[in-house]
């Protein structure tokens, strides 16, 4: 239908609404131009709704655009088409009392159309999406082509992505309302009320501002009772809003896996800050103490870990998830999600050792013990050491009571040389590399010996360390640590959101089909919509609450920690070379050839000008 004078709204919103669909179908925008109060009680009255680009650009006395914006008077041509409604207060009805048709200009495809800025709409779907990728860490370009792909193009998807950053600026304004540092408390606190396993801790300053903090799961808090025999944390990584630096406690899992025990930020690395956050760990963890280890540490057992290598290899991952500019609410968010990523990883190697066979490289019995108690990852670790052993030969060098010692060389070679100390008794071995000893798992040099001496036809036991077994995760826990196992049955907003997702493609998928399937899905959703809409919010079941468990007690108000400012490339911490630190040659003046000024400055060439 056409506007026309005389037509009844019950509303100036519905005239809206009409007058918008009106120009969207003909081929222009249109805006709420100006807006008519009573002088008795200043109630609106009267709406007048124009053309977009209806205002004449003003003309100053020498000619010229009087704007402040060039780009606004460029838009600006004097179209006149408009609609005005008023209120007829008998009736309480508006009414259109003024329709003009006429423009000045060329009218838009409708692909045109849905591009101006008064038919731009983000529809809750839309958002939902958008916060979903958002939170996910992908940019606003890659969000808006996502939504041009579902929609079959850009002119289709009904925003632009000015809308899309918007939307992503408002949201975030509306989560930071409260404080970025409280409103990582509040997430907190949510989390203890699903999760009674959950805990933290949160220092605070003279003047309630949040300082240190730590938290864990309770996946880390279990993971760190099977795993929890060796650990590292390393506070390199700086990557937040307030330059704290991040302190991840990492170990390694049953496949060899980063794992992670929970992690902090810390305003300083005081001496102080070092201490709260040692104990508040071991708090959290049972009281469960990580022994000290020497500097020289090849004897001692870490899982083949060594700190720089996986500290640098979770920065790396860590990357994937936040930013310098990253807030710490937002922090604790992506951190969880980071962990999510992680126990998925494990579950996949869970699966592919349960439901697979690896290949064996050898007859050996030894290979074949081994393939079914370590984890696939183990194993093939285990199986390079027993082939690459069939590579060496030994012979005996000294003897020291029943203790014999031998020399392990690659076949060929004098050199390198190992030596393998052997209990005949206890069928213990130990090798100067300390493989074993470092990683868990019996190296190349004892190996050799072993097989060919034939003095084991199978793996001995005391070369079994069950944290690299299948069943590393079978084993019994303390008491006062059974309660982590149990996890929560209730079912999540987000497990929900996307069970509903994945019935819902199956269906979509199905009703496109045919415009017969179409017409009908689109109907039994419009009614099964309506439906919900019904029911009473009351009769949903409530999530359970739990008294949850924290490390230390919080003010009801909690403030942001000091904002360090930064601008620019941050200066680099890498030591230069000497050669780096010299001076480089000066530059000359090209008049004088003397240093310290340029030839625009020279006294010389302003003599000569």
């Amino acid at each position: 239908m056409e506007p026309c004078k005389g037509m009844v709204f019950d509303n100036p919103e519905d005239a809206q609404t009409f007058y918008t669909r009106y120009a969207r179908r003909v081929g222009f925008g249109i805006r709420k131009n100006h807006k008519r109060l009573s002088q008795s009680d200043k109630l609106l009255i009267g709406v007048d709704y124009t053309f977009s680009r209806e205002e004449q650009p003003k003309q100053s006395n020498e000619g010229k655009t009087k704007s402040s914006k060039t780009n606004q008077s460029e838009t600006k041509i004097g179209c006149k088409a408009m609609m005005s409604v008023s209120l007829r207060r008998e009736e309480e009805k508006w009414v259109v009392t003024r329709f003009v048709t006429y423009h000045n200009h060329e009218l838009y495809t409708p692909r045109t159309t849905s591009l101006l800025r008064g038919h731009r709409k983000i529809t809750p779907a839309q958002k939902n999406l958008i916060n979903v990728l958002n939170e996910s860490g992908i940019p606003a370009t890659k969000i808006m082509s996502v939504l041009s792909h579902g929609s079959g193009g850009e002119s289709n998807v009904g925003c632009a992505l000015i809308d899309v950053q918007n939307h992503i600026g408002n949201k975030r304004r509306e989560l930071l309302k409260e404080g970025d540092a409280q409103r990582m408390h509040n997430y907190f606190m949510e989390c203890q009320s699903k999760n009674p396993g959950f805990v933290y801790s949160i220092q605070l300053d003279d003047n309630n501002r949040m300082g240190n903090f730590f938290w864990a799961n309770t996946r880390s808090r279990l993971a760190y009772q099977y795993f929890g025999d060796v650990v590292t944390f390393d506070a390199t990584y700086l990557t937040n809003h307030y330059s704290m630096p991040f302190v991840p406690f990492t170990g390694v899992n049953h496949h060899h896996q980063s794992v992670m025990f929970g992690c902090a930020l810390l305003v300083n690395e005081t001496t102080s800050s070092y201490v709260w956050l040692l104990r508040t760990w071991l708090e959290a963890m049972f009281g469960r103490a990580s022994s000290w280890i020497p500097a020289y540490l090849r004897s001692m057992f870490c899982a083949g870990m060594s700190t720089t290598q996986r500290s640098e290899s979770m920065n790396k991952f860590f990357k994937g998830f936040v930013r310098s500019s990253t807030f710490v609410s937002d922090f604790v968010h992506q951190y969880e999600k980071a962990i999510d990523a992680r126990y998925f990883k494990e579950k996949e190697k869970d699966l592919k050792t349960k439901n697979t066979k690896p290949v064996l490289k050898t007859c050996y019995k030894i290979e074949a013990d081994a393939a079914n108690v370590y984890t696939r990852k183990l194993f093939m670790m285990f199986q390079e050491e027993l082939f690459s052993s069939q590579k060496y030969t030994s012979s005996k060098h000294c003897q020291d009571g029943v203790k014999k010692c031998y020399r392990v060389m690659l076949m060929g070679k004098e050199k390198p040389v190992y030596e393998v100390v052997l209990d005949p008794i206890e069928k213990n071995a130990i090798c100067s590399c300390h493989m074993f000893e470092f990683v868990g798992i019996l190296c190349r040099h004892i190996l050799a010996f072993f097989v060919k001496k034939s003095l084991v036809s199978s793996l001995p036991q005391q070369y079994i360390l069950q944290r690299w077994t299948i069943n590393a995760k079978s084993r019994a826990l303390q008491e006062n640590v059974d309660e982590l196992k149990q996890e929560d049955s209730q079912i999540s907003s987000t497990l929900r959101i996307n069970n509903l997702l994945i019935q819902f493609l199956e269906v979509v998928e199905e009703g496109q089909k045919s415009q017969r399937k179409h017409d009908y899905l689109a109907l039994a959703l419009r009614k099964t919509h309506s439906e919900l809409l019904d029911l009473d919010d009351e009769t949903i079941e409530k999530q359970p609450q739990h008294s949850g468990h924290q490390l230390s007690n919080m003010p009801v108000t909690l403030l942001d920690p000091p904002h360090v400012s930064s601008k620019g490339r941050p200066k680099s911490l890498r030591l230069k070379h000497p050669m780096e630190s010299q001076s480089g040659k000066k530059r000359k003046c090209s008049i004088c050839k003397q240093t310290g000024h340029i030839k625009t400055s020279c006294s010389l060439h302003k003599q000569a000008s």
